[in-house]
């Protein structure tokens, strides 16, 4: 369903921006540490464009490794 939904976010983006858009949709439910929350967020923000344009990952995800790491090995 999140996929469904960032599929349609996504595609608004683009269209409406007339550029590439990276969307991360986190699911941070049982979040236990909210300054690494901010943390890999801020780092995910500040990345340069990467493979994965629609990411839709949990806290458990990425409360071990980073956002564009995570989301990266989900894409191949």
């Amino acid at each position: 369903m999140c996929d469904a939904i960032g599929d349609r976010i996504h595609r608004h983006l683009e269209q409406r921006c007339g550029t590439y858009v990276i969307l991360t949709i986190l699911l941070v439910t049982g979040c236990d540490d909210p300054p690494l929350l901010a943390h890999r967020t801020c780092d995910r923000a500040l990345q340069p464009q990467g493979i994965d344009a629609i990411s839709t990952l949990t806290w458990r995800e990425i409360a071990q490794s980073p956002i564009g790491y995570t989301a990266a090995s989900y894409y191949g």
